[in-house]
């Protein structure tokens, strides 16, 4: 009854209340153990969730424009099935046309570039934006009839847009389903190779038993491949010279060259199973 009570008052100054329906019910629908986690972009806007600690992006890109949009709509109805994918868009529509029929940058004078941008969800209804980067924040306006939500005041136009618009937060130009744990790392318009280095503490376990823990030093590189799927390599160095190499492309994840997939435990920053061994790999900042 205290969690009911709490999540129907108010925001203060504001008409939202203070948890949405959805998030209670994960949260009622996990039980014990079995935590519903806030670990994507989806998710942390969906439910209202400030995050700190994000590089923020200079300048407005076609791709940061669409999330805009699309993330501003979505967050008013809930958790999407399938995540927009602004670069899979720009595949299935060919290289001729790439993003340039879906976002059209209308304006690009001193108060910042004005992108137009049709949502996925256009089609038997209208739904779309006008997003603007102010230089120090980004803001819109526009409807979407599928969900009949509004961004801002609706529908508008360049000669109307400073009237109808709101803001819109940096978070809002990610992928959907970018990881909170990736937010500090990676800005939303990465695509050349970045590297960082930085110490841990090293974990392998048996199903049964701790086989090795120790100080091991950490290198990040973050990428993409030339058709622009997202790259992620994680190399951990034992103090014997011993390498750990554990790299995401796109939805495949391995360690070491072989299969893995990711594990959770809240003991640790990330864990991923090794499918050939059995074994896990575990890794605290």
């Amino acid at each position: 009854m205290k969690i009911m009570i709490l999540a129907n008052n108010h925001v203060p100054w504001s008409n939202s209340t203070m948890m949405r329906p959805d998030l209670v019910q994960q949260m009622l629908k996990h039980i014990g153990s079995d935590l519903f986690y806030i670990d994507t972009v989806e998710k942390a806007g969906r439910f209202e969730i400030e995050i700190f600690g994000t590089l923020k992006a200079e300048g407005l890109t076609q791709e940061q424009a669409y999330y805009a949009c699309e993330n501003s709509f979505h967050w008013q109805v809930g958790l999407m099935g399938a995540s927009a994918d602004f670069r899979k868009l720009q595949r299935d529509l060919g290289p001729n046309n790439g993003g340039d029929s879906v976002v059209k940058l209308l304006s690009d004078g001193p108060g910042g570039k004005i992108y137009s941008v049709t949502s996925g969800d256009a089609g038997y209804s209208e739904a779309g934006c006008l997003i603007a980067d102010r230089k120090t924040y980004l803001s819109g306006c526009g409807y979407n009839g599928m969900y009949n939500v509004l961004l801002g005041q609706g529908q508008c136009e360049l000669k109307d847009f400073e009237h109808r618009s709101q803001s819109v937060p940096w978070l809002a130009t990610f992928k959907p389903d970018t990881t909170i744990s990736s937010l500090g790392q990676v800005s939303p318009t990465t695509s050349q190779s970045e590297s960082r280095a930085s110490s841990a503490t090293c974990t392998v376990l048996s199903p049964t038993e701790l086989l090795d823990r120790q100080t091991c030093g950490v290198a990040v590189n973050a990428g993409q491949t030339a058709d622009g799927t997202n790259t992620d390599r994680y190399e951990f160095t034992w103090p014997s010279g011993n390498k750990t190499i554990i790299t995401k492309t796109g939805d495949k994840l391995q360690i070491n060259g072989k299969v893995a997939r990711p594990v959770t435990d809240s003991v640790y920053t990330f864990c991923v199973l090794n499918t050939d061994t059995g074994n896990r790999f575990c890794f605290k900042s």
